[in-house]
């Protein structure tokens, strides 16, 4: 995503402002979150224009992030540095996961790459059709609801830019990895402590993938025949569920007492993919994983990767929580051992005398699991490429935008600042400042408030309105883009302006505090 936009900043006079994901409004909010978290290591709202009066929030991700920041790392760097880390992470709990499960080097590797590139044929082959005949479609279409689920399904997606799902995708095969060989009667204590700090990290970080966790543990132990002991059961499986269930616990508290997570939870909420999105998305990649639960299960391991798929498609379902969709994130590996277990259980020698010899299957293998990865990856670098060259949000500043971003950075006094959609989003990571509208569901009556903003750059207010606006935002800079027909307001507000700054097509107006009051 870095590359490709640095590709079009150097044929061109744009900036990049340090974008890895390929859904621009995720990114620069991930930087408004960096730069509030770098006062306190608490995230507030750096949305609504007010102060915090709540709790606020505390992540692992955005106080490690934060923190870097108040270290002196500008926002964007501060969340690429994570980007490595989450990418060992994800590397290393599928390698080591699959090379758990198989025994067979050809079978590990062949699992391995389809959990790192895993996308169904039939999802893959849809979105690139649309590609190649004009788009994916508007928001709420068939082929957007696709993508969606794409995006959640592709393990290599998440390390676009959302490096906390990527880390949590990673610390759950470690985790499992862990708390399996603490299960042993004479495992040092560091093992049950290692897998429960992996599991509550897990469930911190990403709390999607921590419910799927603790659900796939309890139910490997406690779902078998015969019984466990339930004394030797509850020495690593008690405590392990504990660790996890705390961040949970605390999460779920938080959109109780915490006006801002209650209100972000109740509209994330959402609803459900389509059933022949969903069909087109799963069937291909869940029927062959099928075939691997003829094979008997005689170890924990094998018990847990049985159950994960089943447990992570129970918590898309049930009806709590915030954001169903996330709930899919990293089923591509358990799916992918599962279908290689299956696959190979098979004795397709006897169905078909042509694949006796192990080198026609070893061939047809290869090109399954090419089938399986390669269109994918394909649909989602052109659709990140697509995202680059975007005309109505790219990861990109025009050179007067970005020198109004920095003057507002610079500039000592405090204020709030209104801005028109797209670029009021980078104003708290990049310049620093609260803004009074986002676009998003942080801000208070956020969609009536970014209408009334994109009204007033665009000229469609009157100037009576325009400055009851202005006084109503409390802003003490409005900052206008250089999207076409922006309006000149320094007529219309001129009772309320102190000084106009030009920064090419940007444009900073500075409102008159003592006369706006």
């Amino acid at each position: 995503m870095l590359a490709d936009s640095l590709q079009v900043a150097l044929r061109t006079d744009r900036v990049v402002w340090g974008s890895d994901n390929p859904v621009v409004g995720d990114g620069a909010q991930y930087l408004a979150l960096i730069w509030d978290a770098s006062h306190d290591l608490v995230v507030g709202n750096p949305f609504d224009g007010l102060p915090d009066e709540g709790p606020g929030i505390v992540h692992p991700g955005w106080v490690s992030t934060g923190l870097l920041h108040a270290l002196g790392l500008p926002t964007a760097l501060a969340l690429l540095v994570f980007k490595p880390v989450a990418i060992l992470a994800v590397f290393l709990g599928a390698h080591l996961y699959t090379r758990r499960l198989l025994a067979d080097r050809f079978q590990r590797r062949a699992a391995l790459v389809i959990g790192l590139f895993l996308l169904s044929p039939v999802a893959a082959g849809w979105l690139l059709s649309q590609l190649a005949t004009g788009g994916i479609g508007p928001f709420g279409s068939d082929g957007r609801q696709l993508l969606s689920m794409a995006r959640e399904l592709f393990p290599l997606a998440q390390l676009w830019g959302y490096y906390w799902a990527a880390l949590a995708i990673g610390l759950m095969p470690l985790s499992l990895l862990a708390y399996e060989r603490a299960r042993r009667p004479d495992a040092p204590r560091r093992w049950l402590v290692g897998a429960a700090a992996a599991a509550a990290l897990c469930a911190w970080l990403h709390p999607w993938q921590g419910v799927t966790l603790l659900g796939t543990v309890a139910a490997a132990e406690l779902v078998r025949r015969p019984l466990p002991p339930l004394r030797a059961t509850a020495r690593t499986l008690f405590p392990y569920l504990a660790a996890g269930f705390a961040p949970l616990l605390y999460l779920y508290v938080l959109t109780i007492v915490d006006d801002v997570s209650a209100q972000i939870s109740a509209l994330l909420e959402g609803g459900y993919w389509p059933a022949h999105v969903m069909a087109a998305a799963l069937l291909p990649v869940i029927l062959p994983a099928l075939l691997a639960y003829r094979v008997p299960a005689r170890d924990f391991q094998q018990r847990a990767v049985r159950w994960w798929l089943p447990m992570a498609l129970f918590v898309y379902v049930q009806p709590a929580g915030t954001f169903r969709n996330h709930a899919i994130e990293g089923l591509a590996l358990p799916l992918a051992v599962l279908m290689v277990i299956g696959v190979s259980a098979v004795d397709w020698g006897r169905l078909a005398g042509a694949l006796r010899p192990a080198r026609v299957r070893r061939a047809i293998a290869v090109g399954l699991v090419v089938l399986l990865c390669v269109p994918g990856t394909v649909m989602h670098l052109w659709v990140v490429h697509n995202s680059v060259t975007s005309v109505t949000a790219p990861p990109l500043l025009e050179p007067g935008e970005d020198r109004a971003l920095e003057a507002l950075r610079d500039d000592p006094r405090a204020g709030t600042v209104l801005a028109p959609g797209g670029l009021t989003l980078l104003v708290p990571g990049i310049a620093h400042r609260e803004v009074w509208s986002s676009g998003l569901g942080w801000t208070p009556n956020w969609t009536r408030r970014a209408v009334a903003a994109e009204e007033l750059f665009a000229g469609e207010l009157e100037p009576a309105e325009a400055r009851a606006l202005v006084r109503r935002s409390g802003a003490r800079f409005l900052l206008s883009d250089c999207k076409p027909h922006r309006a000149d307001l320094r007529v219309d507000l001129a009772p309320v302006l102190r000084d106009v700054h030009e920064f090419g097509c940007a444009r900073v107006y500075e409102v008159d505090l003592a006369g706006v009051g």
